[in-house]
């Protein structure tokens, strides 16, 4: 088993967003979808940039993996 550090409140969120998305829809959310579900959800303009640094430090975390120059590069760990 890894030891996953931690996510803050907004990567957990995000967490659920991307397992919820993966079980509807069985493809890996763009950064653009997760952008755009966390902008409803949270009530605030989430960029997908945004989006990418928070995917970065679930990356660190031990979380994720992305897969540079996939659309949908997002691995669960």
């Amino acid at each position: 088993m890894h030891n996953k550090q931690k996510l803050t409140k907004i990567e957990e969120e995000m967490w659920q967003t991307i397992l919820a998305f993966y079980e509807t829809y069985k493809v890996m959310p763009l950064r653009d979808e997760i952008a755009s579900i966390l902008t409803f959800k949270l009530d605030k303009k989430i960029s997908p940039q945004l989006v990418q640094y928070w995917l970065r430090s679930m990356e660190k975390k031990g979380w994720i993996e992305i897969e540079p120059l996939k659309k949908r590069g997002i691995k669960l760990k």
